[in-house]
Order: structure tokens, then sequence, then C-alpha cells
């Protein structure tokens, strides 16, 4: 999309401790992420359940009132 690019830089933002991580990547290694990342949409939209997962993020869910393992 974009042919004048000539380097690209993914950052990688830690909220937590206000660091960012910076790594330049090749060409072949954005395509490879943008396989990978059409690989997990397709894993999702063909996924048929969700199930819950308990983790830490619990307490920010938006869908606690739905979910089978809020108490």
């Amino acid at each position: 999309m974009y042919p004048e690019v000539k380097k690209v830089e993914l950052v990688s933002h830690f909220l937590c401790s206000g660091k960012a991580f910076r790594q330049q990547q090749s060409h072949s290694d954005l395509v490879q992420v943008v396989q990978d990342a059409h690989r997990v949409i397709d894993d999702i939209e063909s996924e048929e359940c969700f199930s819950a997962k308990v983790t830490p993020l619990c307490n920010w869910c938006e869908f606690q009132e739905i979910c089978p393992e809020w108490n």
C-alpha cells in the first residue's frame, strides 16, 4: 500500500512500566506478520463457542453481567 516506505518500526508500549520496545522489521517479516494476523482472524471468525477464561483482566471486562464465570 505504501511503496515509498523503506523502513518500518514496530513499537510495543508497556503501559505499566512506561517503556517502549522498538523493533525494525524486514519486508519478509512484515509479510509473515500479516499472514499470522489473517490466520488468527480466520480462527476467531470460524469459532462457534467462546468459553470464558478467568484472568486478572476480568475486573475490567464489559461482559461481567452475562459471563458465567463472573461471581
